[in-house]
C-alpha cells in the first residue's frame, strides 16, 4: 500500500465524482492540489475536514484508499462505489 498515493486518489475521486472544484472546498487550493497529487499526506484531522466539506464520512475516504491497493477488498470497493452513486444527486 502506498498510503500517500492511495489517499490522494481517494480524495481526488470523491471530489471529482461530486463535481466539486478544488477551489470550492473552502480550503487552500494549493494544499488540496498537493494532497491529490500525492505530494502531501493529510493528517486524520485534515481527512475529517476534507470529508466534511465533501459531505462524506472520513472512513469512506480511508476505506476507498485501502481497498484500491488490496485485491481481496474488491467487493468492498464495489459496495463503496454503489454507496457513492446513492449519495450523488442525479445528473
Amino acid at each position: 500500500m502506498n498510503t500517500k498515493n492511495d489517499i490522494a486518489r481517494a480524495v481526488r475521486e470523491f471530489r471529482a465524482a461530486m463535481n466539486v472544484p478544488q477551489t470550492s472546498l473552502g480550503m487552500d487550493q494549493a494544499y488540496i492540489s498537493r494532497v491529490e497529487s500525492g505530494n502531501r499526506t493529510p493528517t486524520l484531522a485534515k481527512i475529517e475536514e476534507i470529508a466534511e466539506r465533501l459531505n462524506v464520512h472520513p472512513l469512506a475516504i480511508v476505506a476507498a484508499a485501502y481497498v484500491r491497493s488490496h485485491d481481496e477488498w474488491r467487493a468492498l470497493d464495489k459496495m463503496l462505489q454503489t454507496q457513492l452513486r446513492d449519495v450523488l444527486p442525479p445528473q
